[in-house]
């Protein structure tokens, strides 16, 4: 009765990394990674929560899953960062999955899946940054950036009777000056972007011992038989806010030219050489191209 968790099986699969294309119904950055879970009869790891959304796919075997509803007086057991573990609860959902079915739990609903023989799940999980994240990332970008570095000020202020007290109307003061100063929606959609786009796992990447030229690429692209290759796992995308292309935490800046070149690779499909030949025409394109495969996100094959 045990059970062995595979976290970004879709980084290391091919076949699993396929899991992903049936949720292409959502934007590609909320999705995080495929987990893969093995279990034996009478295998799972106890009623838990999981803090964003998580569709489970029935892979072989049969596994009884129940599932409540939300519930703040539940119990958390053995506390760990990435398993919260919690005390029985009553389920709204109590069925049977079978090779095919696919379970969609919301975050924090208690759930508990019991293998009822030899069972293979897999677990397209969502990408959920909570406030914390997004707050510290903002800061490192403000800092990396050298932005906000002007003072508070109060030419305005009257003397006081009472300079020990830190007056509500100075608390909501800085709390305006504050958010303000990270109130630049160009600055946030960059952070945001490069956030959600950097992998919370290890990729394989392939970066060319001898860097491509765009002679080179060029060359290649002229072979039908070629395929070029996003390394799985890869996550991109275009911030419709600045008009970029950001890959893997990577902003690379593009231009009317590059703009549909960039839109295709941000698709994370493999490219054969006849589709992407139509814009070696073009330098800048080849030259992000090469850029990319240079950086080892893509790759030839």
């Amino acid at each position: 009765d045990w059970t062995l968790l595979v976290q970004a099986v879709n980084n290391w699969s091919e076949s699993t990394s396929a899991l992903i294309s049936p949720f292409k119904f959502l934007p590609n950055w909320r999705i995080d990674d495929v987990m893969v879970s093995f279990s034996t009869p009478n295998g799972g790891v106890g009623a838990h929560l999981d803090q964003y959304d998580v569709f489970i796919i029935q892979g072989e075997g049969k596994r009884h899953w129940q599932v409540g509803l939300p519930d703040n007086t539940l119990e958390q057991l053995l506390p760990h960062e990435d398993l919260k573990q919690v005390s029985p609860f009553t389920p709204l959902i109590d069925e049977i999955t079978e090779p095919g079915d696919i379970l969609y739990i919301p975050p924090n609903h208690p759930h508990n899946g019991v293998a009822i023989e030899n069972s293979l799940n897999y677990s397209v999980g969502f990408q959920a940054p909570n406030g914390q994240e997004l707050v510290s990332a903002l800061a490192d970008t403000m800092i990396d950036k050298c932005l906000a570095e002007n003072r508070f000020g109060d030419s305005e202020r009257t003397p006081t009777e009472t300079p020990e007290l830190l007056a509500t109307k100075d608390i909501k003061a800085l709390q305006s000056f504050m958010i303000e100063s990270a109130n630049d929606l160009d600055v946030f959609s960059d952070m945001v972007a490069s956030f959600t786009t950097r992998s919370h796992h290890t990729l394989e990447l392939l970066v060319p011992v001898e860097p491509f030229t765009e002679e080179a690429v060029i060359g290649y692209l002229n072979d039908p038989e070629i395929f070029v290759r996003p390394v799985l796992g890869i996550k991109a995308l275009i911030n419709e806010q600045n008009g970029d292309f950001y890959i893997n935490g990577d902003r690379v800046a593009i231009t009317d030219t590059t703009r549909e070149l960039a839109s295709i690779l941000a698709k994370n499909e493999p490219l054969t050489t006849e589709r992407l030949k139509s814009f070696t025409d073009c330098l800048i394109n080849v030259q992000m191209l090469t850029s990319v495969l240079n950086m080892g996100y893509w790759y030839i094959d």
